[in-house]
């Protein structure tokens, strides 16, 4: 657990200039978060009235939410240390991933089962693979594909890199409690950690075998050592995680996006050549580290034969046109537009992916609520268990007249309970971190400004339910500031 900081007293600092961004960033958070609980209240009402959810349900959903908030007040005043508290937070979080893994048998299928067998074959030295379109395109996931070959020439067996993965998932955990530490209180922290232990969006990905588990991770490991860090030495420490955790899935960019803005917010605090210096210094250091250790694994990758094509994105314009196709409802996956993946000449086929997509919002008769519709597939769909457990037979008996398609219900209204509560948190979140000063602020505004983040960057590529994972850590992160005031004032707050 990161060292206590003394709690700054309650006030205003900064420059008009910093509190007008400041004001701003809060309040465009706050907004997302009501039109986000909004949009899940609106889709759950349209689904009872069509059948496809019972009242049943929802009562279901609304009594987990009710015991959650129960047991999160008892946690802050419960009488035990929080290492201890954090230690069998940690405990039920890998008991309950380790048992989903073991009684839920998912086949490795879709992309995943494309790396997998990339990864098999670099493994026993046959890079055929390496020459199909999806890595010649998406060079990027050949990071992903030589850790898996790796760890499957270390030890040959699927459930090595399962092992490694629920350890990944077992070390997000951890860091929400770390990183949550350094802005609220101990027992905060562990409040955010115990909450998401028992969150079975994330439950159900460990029987999946995805490139989010190790990613996520390493992408956490570096906000970690940027706000816990009292020198310069963990910058560069920091901005080599994010790389890491960039180079296994391609999302580091959006934390890079919000340090720039948080230290531009650190410069207007009070302006100053000194804090000048620092704000640059610390954004350049991480900013180098990011770029070296990209640098150095792709040109490594493509020297030893294993990225004979690189490990960019040669089809970077793909995730926009199917994202901005205004035709295409809720941006979801879509191959209406897939001619434009066969166009070989870079300059064309930008200038094609302009055309469809400014023809598609010609064409659009509702543009606002062609984004709304983003958002609610992104932000308000139900979790897509079927990753998991689309090869279960639903009507199957796990007990009598208990089948898997009513235990899959109650997974899903337990995480609409935890979903909905976290987003409820954002608001309150908002209004604290503008009253609040020093690191207690400065923690707290980083997440908060990633996830405004991710929600601009989704609002414009291709979303999906799934794309989720990475982006959850950052609200139960900003729960723990909710959960800080309210311990403090009326439970226990270390």
């Amino acid at each position: 657990m990161a060292e206590e900081r003394e709690r700054a007293p309650l006030g205003r600092e900064g420059t008009v200039v910093s509190r007008v961004l400041e004001a701003l960033a809060l309040l465009f958070a706050a907004g997302m978060a009501l039109l986000v609980v909004c949009q899940n209240l609106g889709l759950t009402a349209e689904r009872v009235r069509s059948g496809r959810y019972s009242w049943r349900w929802v009562l279901l959903a609304a009594v987990g939410m009710a015991v959650l908030v129960l047991g999160l007040w008892a946690l802050g005043r419960v009488k035990a240390k929080d290492r201890t508290l954090l230690l069998v937070a940690l405990a039920v979080c890998a008991g309950l991933r380790l048992g989903y893994m073991l009684a839920v048998r998912t086949p490795i299928q879709s992309d995943f089962a494309l790396l997998y067998d990339a990864a098999r074959g670099m493994a026993a030295g046959d890079m055929g693979w390496a020459e199909s379109s999806y890595f010649r395109w998406w060079g990027y996931q050949i990071p992903f594909v030589a850790y898996q070959a790796l760890v499957l020439k270390l030890f040959p067996s699927v459930w090595a890199l399962k092992a490694l993965n629920l350890a990944f998932m077992v070390g997000v955990d951890y860091l929400i409690c770390r990183i949550a530490g350094t802005f609220v209180s101990e027992r905060a922290a562990v409040g955010a950690a115990w909450l998401y232990a028992v969150y079975p969006a994330v439950i159900h990905m460990a029987a999946v075998l995805t490139n989010q588990h190790i990613s996520t991770f390493f992408l956490l490991l570096g906000v970690w050592l940027l706000l816990s860090g009292r020198s310069w030495k963990r910058l560069p420490a920091a901005g080599a995680a994010l790389a890491v955790g960039n180079l296994m899935r391609p999302e580091g960019v959006v934390f890079l996006a919000a340090l720039v803005c948080w230290c531009g917010w650190f410069f207007l605090q009070k302006p100053s050549k000194k804090r000048a210096g620092g704000a640059l210094g610390g954004a350049a250091a991480v900013l180098a580290a990011f770029w070296l250790v990209q640098t150095l694994a792709g040109a490594g990758l493509t020297a030893a034969g294993l990225a004979p094509h690189g490990v960019g994105n040669t089809r970077p314009e793909w995730k926009f046109a199917v994202g901005l196709d205004a035709l295409n409802t809720g941006g979801g996956y879509s191959e209406r537009n897939a001619f434009i993946l066969d166009i070989a000449d870079d300059a064309q086929r930008k200038a094609e992916t302009r055309r469809v997509v400014e023809e598609s919002f010609a064409a659009c008769e509702d543009v606002p609520g062609f984004f709304l519709s983003k958002t609610e597939l992104m932000w308000a769909e139900e979790e897509s268990f079927f990753w998991s457990t689309g090869h279960l037979n639903g009507a199957a008996e796990l007990l009598p007249g208990v089948t898997v398609d009513r235990c899959l219900s109650a997974l899903k209204a337990a995480e609409k309970a935890v979903y909905l509560l976290v987003w409820l948190s954002v608001p309150g979140a908002a209004w604290l971190l503008w009253r609040e000063r020093g690191q207690r602020k400065a923690g707290g505004l980083f997440c908060l400004v990633s996830l405004c983040g991710f929600f601009c960057v989704f609002l414009l590529i291709e979303v999906q339910a799934r794309y989720r994972y990475v982006v959850m850590p950052l609200l139960f992160l900003l729960l723990g500031v909710t959960l800080d005031r309210a311990y403090r004032r009326w439970g226990r707050g270390d």
